[in-house]
């Protein structure tokens, strides 16, 4: 696997959106820092969270206080996720977190979703 340099930091950082500078001044503080971030990270790992389920369910607005949002859509979404404790002592939690879209809102975060998939292929691979 692919070590992540101070140079794929800038890369991706700009791909995010970051001005040169901001990214550059990222990789300066990666590059100073590294070993030392590295090694506390990697001993105080204590938490991996997995996305075990997603629930959606499809809806209209039927009644409110607002005329215009009656007869609007929305998508209400459940993610449930495992928070994996690494430590003997603590027990496995799960957490559902709801979120309510319209659809424009949940084509936009399938979008990114999408992005994201593509990023780590381009980068996991």
């Amino acid at each position: 696997q692919e070590e992540f340099t101070p140079k794929m930091l800038v890369f991706t950082l700009q791909k995010c959106g970051l001005r040169e500078e901001v990214a550059e001044q990222a990789e300066r503080i990666w590059q100073d820092s590294y070993v030392g971030l590295s090694s506390e990270l990697m001993s105080k790992i204590a938490v991996i969270n997995k996305l075990i389920n997603i629930e959606w369910t499809f809806g209209a607005i039927a009644s409110t206080d607002e005329i215009g949002k009656v007869g609007s859509t929305y998508i209400k979404v459940r993610f449930c996720i495992l928070r994996k404790q690494m430590s003997d002592d603590d027990k496995n939690l799960i957490d559902n977190i709801n979120v309510e879209f319209s659809i424009p809102q949940f084509y936009r975060f399938l979008g990114s979703l999408k992005e994201a998939k593509r990023q780590m292929d381009i980068h996991c691979s």
